[in-house]
C-alpha cells in the first residue's frame, strides 16, 4: 500500500521530533541541519533526463517542510563503476541516489540487497545491501527462506521480511513504468512470465500459418 502523500503530516512528524526550521527555512535539532545529498546521473538520454525531473520535483518538495536537499549529478561511469575504480554506488558515497533498475527481481536478487550479510566491506565489496539496510528479523527471515522448500512456508517467510521492509522504509518507490507487449492474433504461445516479462518462454512461440496473411 502507498505512503499517501501528505505534507502537512510530514511537518508535524518533523514538529514533533525537534527539527525546528530556521530563519533560511532549514530545520535544524541539537546544531545537526536537515539536510543532505542526492546523487542523481547527468545527462540528456530520456532515463537521465526522467531521473533529473523526478530529483528536481523532489528536492522542492522536502524543501517546502523544511528539509534541504542537494541535487548533484556525475556521469554514469561514476555512478556505476567497481568499488576498485571508486564508483558512488559500489563504495557507498552518497547519502541518497536513484535507482532505475529494479523493475523486475527475484528472491535471490531481494536477499542480496537486504540481508545485513550482504552489506558491502573491503572482503565483499560487491555485497547487493548498498544502503547499509539491517533488522534482525528479516535476516531471520531471509536466511531461513533460503533453506526452506514449501512453497507456503517460503511465502510466510518472504510476508515477513517485506512488511518489515516497508515499515521501514530504507528504499522509496517512486515510480513504476507501465509496459504494453502487443502481437498479432496469429502469433502463438506467449505467456508473461513473473520475472522476465514477455520474453521467458521465445521458443514456445509460434505463427498459425491458416491464421497469418500471406
Amino acid at each position: 500500500k502507498p505512503y499517501p502523500y501528505d505534507p502537512t503530516k510530514a511537518t508535524d512528524v518533523l514538529d514533533s521530533a525537534g527539527w525546528v526550521r530556521q530563519s533560511d527555512g532549514v530545520r535544524e535539532r541539537n546544531g545537526v541541519r536537515l539536510a543532505f545529498r542526492l546523487t542523481v546521473v547527468q545527462g540528456d538520454d530520456p532515463q537521465a533526463i526522467l531521473e533529473q525531473r523526478i530529483a528536481k520535483s523532489f528536492v522542492t518538495d522536502m524543501a517546502a517542510i523544511g528539509i534541504q536537499v542537494q541535487m548533484t549529478t556525475v556521469t554514469a561511469q561514476q555512478m556505476h563503476a567497481s568499488a576498485e575504480s571508486g564508483g558512488i554506488i559500489a563504495t557507498r558515497s552518497f547519502d541518497a541516489f536513484e535507482s532505475d533498475g529494479d523493475q523486475r527481481s527475484d528472491v535471490e536478487e531481494f536477499n542480496a540487497r537486504y540481508n545485513s550479510a550482504n552489506i558491502p566491506t573491503s572482503q565483499n565489496p560487491g555485497g547487493g545491501n548498498i544502503t547499509g539496510y539491517q533488522n534482525a528479523s528479516v535476516d531471520t527471515a531471509l536466511n531461513q527462506l533460503n533453506q526452506t522448500v514449501d512453497p507456503r512456508a517460503q511465502a510466510q517467510l518472504l510476508d515477513t521480511a517485506q512488511r518489515a521492509i516497508y515499515n521501514d522504509l530504507p528504499a522509496i518507490p517512486v515510480y513504476d513504468h507501465f509496459e504494453v507487449d502487443a502481437s498479432r492474433s496469429y502469433v502463438s504461445g506467449l505467456s508473461a512470465g513473473p520475472i522476465s516479462g514477455l520474453w521467458w518462454n521465445t521458443e514456445h512461440w509460434w505463427i498459425n500459418k491458416d491464421a497469418a496473411s500471406p
